[in-house]
């Protein structure tokens, strides 16, 4: 298992995304790092650890998705804002932990679980964007201590959950 540090290592999240093994663990500095970041095969159990919310800021153009997990599982993102895209976090995945971090002002969702099951979110805000906070179509999915809503004219919910398990969340 491997750290990988962006940007004293890679320029970029996913130049060093793009090296890892599964296992690895990518370490963010903190930044404003413009660009979409996606976990694709063979990178199970990869960590992407960011300096934190206040710090490490993946920041959009009002399109595309921020993290997109596919095709891989046991993922964790901890320690970002993730803001201005089309959707903050898509997971198509299972077994994913997001921790720590902020979602907003993203034109859709601020996260999607699309499929996969098992997911946790713990100690996520997703406020102020376009649909909903988290919205959650796979089973068996984990909310915990989170903070959800919207804020604009005609949006959606803060969350819109299938099966899942959520505890002790503020939703606004």
């Amino acid at each position: 298992m491997t750290v990988r540090r962006v940007p004293a290592d890679f320029r970029t999240i996913q130049a060093a995304v793009d090296a890892a093994q599964p296992g690895d663990t990518v370490r963010v500095a903190g930044g404003i790092y413009a660009e979409s970041v996606t976990i694709g095969p063979g990178k199970d159990r990869l960590a992407i650890v960011g300096s934190g919310p206040d710090n490490a800021i993946l920041r959009g153009a009002g399109s595309g998705v921020g993290f997109k997990i596919s095709g891989s599982g046991s993922v964790t993102i901890e320690g970002f804002t993730v803001a201005g895209f089309e959707t903050g976090i898509v997971i198509f995945t299972s077994d994913n932990t997001i921790r720590a971090v902020i979602v907003t002002g993203n034109a859709r969702d601020g996260i999607h679980v699309s499929a996969g099951s098992r997911n946790v979110f713990f100690q996520v805000t997703a406020e102020g964007n376009g649909e909903n906070g988290i919205q959650i179509d796979g089973a068996s999915t984990y909310v915990i201590h989170g903070v959800f809503g919207n804020h604009f004219v005609g949006s959606a919910v803060g969350m819109t959950v299938g099966p899942a398990k959520v505890i002790d969340n503020t939703v606004t």
